[in-house]
């Protein structure tokens, strides 16, 4: 049986999308199954501001739900419940190596020693570099391109390019939520792909093996 919880990103975070007609506590373990089995998209430290529709959950199963998805071994991400009314969030540092008259619009931006968060969606022409990991937090629209030395996490749509791993280490990865890139690459490895008819278009890592680039379901 399919889970019925799903995932998607949106510019201020994650929205899960839960089952109406169900009790609360099929709903948790579903939900919890949902994100251990979507693990590698939050293996990255830093907070993600999330947001439960579809059920009519309290305050207090709200906070149970984030506070049990918090203490996951396998997941780093913090989760934060979301706030309808926020304040502006400042932007903590400047988009590297990045070209001004091809930088995609951000929310905000937040840079750590190893990986840099960006909170908004590409569109065509954009175009995000840096020699870190990259988390984004929204979709790739086609015509975007995101090129890191390291790993890709798109908590969104990749509908674009992305290419990682460009320091050559052959246990680089690109994971995304939904997977309908126009190419990926890993290193000097391409993979091209139909962007409206590929078959993964759902959550899934490309990886590279015996120099091949192949995806990996990270849920069924």
């Amino acid at each position: 049986m399919d889970n019925p919880v799903k995932i998607k990103a949106d510019a201020n975070g994650l929205i899960v999308q839960l089952p109406g007609e169900m009790d609360f506590l099929r709903i948790y373990r579903l939900t919890v199954k949902r994100f251990t089995m979507s693990a590698e998209l939050f293996s990255k430290c830093g907070n993600i501001s999330i947001r439960f529709i579809g059920a009519d959950l309290n305050e207090l199963q709200k906070t149970w739900l984030i506070d049990s998805l918090n203490s996951l071994d396998c997941i780093n991400t913090h989760f934060i419940q979301y706030k309808l009314k926020k304040e502006p969030v400042p932007v903590e540092s400047k988009l590297p190596e990045i070209r001004k008259d091809t930088a995609p619009s951000a929310l905000f931006v937040t840079e750590r020693k190893d990986v840099l968060y960006f909170h908004g969606n590409m569109s065509e022409g954009d175009v995000l570099e840096t020699h870190k990991s990259v988390v984004l937090i929204g979709n790739v629209e086609a015509g975007a391109r995101v090129t890191t030395l390291k790993n890709i996490i798109i908590v969104g749509e990749l509908k674009g390019l992305a290419i990682a791993g460009l320091d050559r280490k052959r246990d680089r990865y690109i994971a995304a939520l939904s997977m309908r890139p126009e190419i990926v690459q890993i290193g000097r490895y391409r993979r091209y792909g139909d962007g409206r008819y590929d078959p993964w278009d759902r959550a899934a890592v490309a990886v590279l093996k015996n120099d091949k680039i192949f995806f990996r379901a990270l849920y069924t």
